[in-house]
């Protein structure tokens, strides 16, 4: 199931200046008025909104909705983790072998 992207309204990520020096990561800008509304469509119900910074495939950086719940469906797993299940590692994780 693959659910779709929700791109943050009134916010933006851009990566730090050639001259920034190490410790600077990126600039978060915020058009407050769309940011105020998107933010209130799509915060919890305690009132939290979550965001990921994510890597686009062409290794842009960009900000999007987390729409993880604790409790809701199971993360995806990659396929490192079913090849690891399909060992069938006993708890602790001693191997028979």
């Amino acid at each position: 199931m693959t659910t779709e992207k929700k791109f943050i309204d009134g916010m933006r990520y851009s990566a730090p200046s050639e001259k920034a020096p190490a410790w600077v990561k990126g600039h978060i800008s915020v058009q407050v008025d769309p940011f105020i509304r998107f933010a209130t469509g799509n915060c919890d119900e305690r009132g939290w909104l979550n965001i990921d910074v994510k890597e686009s495939k062409a290794g842009n950086l960009y900000l999007e909705l987390s729409t993880y719940r604790p409790g809701s469906a199971k993360p995806k797993s990659t396929p490192e983790d079913e090849a690891v299940e399909a060992l069938d590692i006993p708890e602790g994780g001693d191997l028979p072998f």
